[in-house]
């Protein structure tokens, strides 16, 4: 009797606290991790990327390292001042991840915007051991936008 009022409990237990166990990413956690994207992007970091933002295994550090750091060379050569971000849209997808879009634009170092003008990015992003972070980055149309099945 005693064992059986004890999985009793126990089954309670579990069935109230599985949701939490399994949650979506917290929003405000996710749009920190976005700001520490636009904030790396805009000083140039690829390592703060690699480290903080994107799941990156570490046989890939090195190659996306370089590649970051290509990326910014081009963009300074360019006259490029920063990352102008208009708006982030998040989507819970399931129980530990989520799917973000961001919108912005590339600005110039003396005003204005840089061609190609405005942009968007999908982002999907998951929880693992080493905190939130983005594994997948897509480029989307900017005036495509994704609808929320929350």
């Amino acid at each position: 009797m005693i064992t059986s009022r004890r999985g009793d409990l126990l089954f309670v237990i579990g069935v109230l606290f599985a949701p939490f166990a399994y949650a979506a990413p917290d929003e405000a956690a996710v749009r920190a991790l976005i700001k520490q994207y636009v904030e790396a992007f805009n000083t140039g970091n690829a390592r703060r990327l690699i480290e903080d933002v994107f799941a990156v295994s570490d046989l890939d550090k090195k190659d996306r390292a370089m590649a970051w750091d290509t990326r910014f060379e081009a963009l300074r050569r360019e006259d490029f001042g920063r990352l102008d971000l208009y708006d982030v849209r998040i989507c819970s997808q399931k129980q530990d991840s989520a799917v973000v879009e961001m919108r912005y634009s590339f600005q110039y170092t003396f005003g204005g915007v840089m061609p190609p003008g405005d942009q968007a990015l999908r982002f999907f992003v998951t929880q693992s051991p080493a905190g939130l972070r983005v594994t997948v980055e897509a480029v989307i149309p900017f005036d495509e936008a994704m609808a929320c099945q929350l």
